[in-house]
């Protein structure tokens, strides 16, 4: 029997991901086809179709890993300062907001949702993350005097993602330059939830 050998696995698995997210990208759900997610990749049907049964599985897959490098970098953030910890969670949800893959990709995915349940719920299932973890830090600001008192945690949270959200979709308009748009993004939260103070030094902007 012939044995899998579990990096050189998880390396194709990777790039015919990555092949599939740019050919999503640039032809929307509906237009890609297997073939040319193959094509992209480099690899023969056969060997696309051991990794994955079809081309919803393959975005069921690319939301998926998405959800868990989201989740396991909320996870690593130290919370102890609300207003530092804030901001690294937005960059955590802004880390892909210059990848010209983003936006197509991002449109692909609300076309997908609107039709198919399961695929909404992984994609749901990624903000839900992010606002437990926003309005916890909220909530946290709120107590220690970093943010206004009178913002509801969960509205807030909701709002917030969604303008990280809304930012993949337009992050190729003409201009758009990515540290500008993610210290913007930074200003109009902090303006929202009433910030008090700035986070500490050696934050990256």
């Amino acid at each position: 029997m012939r044995t899998v050998n579990p990096e050189k696995h998880a390396v194709r698995r990777a790039a015919i991901l990555s092949a599939a997210a740019e050919v999503f990208a640039e032809r929307g759900y509906d237009g890609a086809t297997t073939a040319a997610i193959c094509k992209r990749a480099g690899v023969g049907s056969g060997t696309l179709f051991h990794y994955f049964a079809d081309k919803r599985t393959m975005f069921l897959a690319i939301v998926a890993d998405d959800l868990t490098t989201v989740t396991a970098g909320l996870e690593r953030i130290d919370r102890t300062d609300p207003v530092r910890a804030l901001d690294e969670v937005l960059g955590l949800l802004t880390a892909d907001l210059g990848d010209p893959v983003a936006p197509g990709l991002a449109a692909a995915m609300i076309q997908l949702a609107r039709r198919d349940p399961e695929f909404a719920a992984t994609v749901i299932a990624k903000d839900e993350s992010a606002r437990r973890a926003v309005a916890a830090l909220v909530v946290d600001g709120q107590a220690t005097g970093a943010f206004a008192p009178d913002t509801d945690p969960d509205r807030a949270a909701r709002w917030i993602v969604a303008i990280t959200d809304a930012g993949h979709l337009i992050s190729d308009d003409p201009g758009f330059d990515t540290a500008t748009e993610r210290a913007e993004l930074r200003r109009i939260v902090a303006s929202y939830l009433g910030r008090r103070r700035t986070p500490g030094p050696g934050l990256p902007r």
